[in-house]
This record gives C-alpha cells, structure tokens and sequence, in this order.
C-alpha cells in the first residue's frame, strides 16, 4: 500500500507530507518503516542531509534491508557523496533476495549517475531482459534510457507517461516516473527546462 503522505509529496505539499511522517515515526519508534518513509519525503523535499540521517537511524534497526539502503543510495547521490553512494549501490546490490526490476532500474540510474557506465549498462541489459517477460511501464523505460546516457528517449518516455497521466492511466513504472518528477538525486539534466515542463505535467494520483 501506499502511504498517504505520498501523494501530498507528489503533488509537491512536501512540508504537509514530513509533517505526518515524522508523527508516524514517533508513534512507531521500533518499526524502520516509518523513518524509511520519513527519509524518503525529506528526500522529495530536497532535505537530503536530513533524509541521510533518518534512513541510517533505519539502517540501524535493519542493516539488511536493501529498501534503505537504496534510498540511501539516491540521497548519497544528492549529497554528492559518491564514494558513499556507490558502497550503497553495491550492498543493496548484495541484499536483494531476488533481482527486483523496481530496484534494478533506479540502481540502474544512479551508476549512471555516479558516472560509473559500465555498472548502469550492466543492469540496462538486465532489464531489458527482464522486460521482455514483464511489463515495466513507460516510466521504467524512462529512467532506464537515461541510466545510460540517452536522455532523448528518457525525455520521449517521460512525455508518454505524462500523457498516461492526463488520460488518469496506471503505468507500471509509475514509481520511477514519481522519483524523476521529485528528481530523487538533484540530477541537473532534470532542471533542464524541456525535462521541467514535462515533470511538471507527470501526476502520481
């Protein structure tokens, strides 16, 4: 299920949305989910030193769940802490009990990012073989075209989601579509104003 206080991120009430995280992590204090569920939307906010902090807490309480430490990866990334980014990557990597295309396309994205283009074309191929079998929606297709680079088939995928959007349609990439709308690693080819106009138009509801 998805949190409630995600869709106030995505419709960019991000103060509303920690708000109700940050009281949800207080009731819950034993259970990682919740300071999963804050870093995440202190993320989407752009308070990525807080994110940092609340998804190690979550580290802490489980070590081998690759749910955070993803999430740390993406924030890492935002920091511009690469080194710690990529130790992330690799152990999330590791922890993944099966290999999840929602995992693999971010990671995908974020070696992209990180510059390391031989680890993003590594599991652009995974998933492309993946996708043969299941369906990963235009937004998976999106943030896996620019994982290595293409950002005019990114940009032509994300147009089609935006479309999608308009037309009230589910994708099966629509979490990848949400974490490029929020532009979950500060990417600066996402403040280009032709990839603004189109984030801008993506809808998570």
């Amino acid at each position: 299920l998805v949190p409630a206080n995600w869709f106030l991120s995505w419709s960019g009430s991000h103060e509303e949305s920690v708000r109700i995280a940050r009281q949800a992590a207080a009731l819950s204090p034993l259970d990682w989910t919740g300071l999963w569920n804050l870093g995440m939307v202190l993320n989407y906010a752009g308070r990525y030193d807080e994110a940092a902090v609340s998804l190690r807490k979550g580290i802490e309480m489980a070590p081998a769940q690759p749910l955070l430490h993803s999430w740390l990866v993406y924030t890492e990334i935002a920091r511009a802490d690469i080194d710690a980014a990529r130790s992330e990557a690799q152990l999330t990597e590791r922890l993944l009990p099966e290999r999840e295309v929602i995992y693999l396309l971010d990671l995908a994205y974020c070696y992209g990012r990180m510059g390391d283009r031989k680890n993003a074309q590594r599991l652009y191929d995974e998933i492309k073989a993946i996708a043969a079998k299941q369906e990963i929606g235009v937004g998976g297709w999106a943030i896996a075209s620019m994982a290595i680079g293409d950002y005019d088939e990114g940009l032509r995928w994300l147009n089609m989601g935006a479309e999608k959007a308009q037309r009230h349609e589910i994708d099966a990439g629509m979490f990848s579509l949400m974490n490029l709308k929020l532009n979950f690693t500060a990417d600066p080819v996402l403040e280009q104003p032709r990839f603004v106009d189109v984030r801008n138009r993506l809808r998570g509801d």
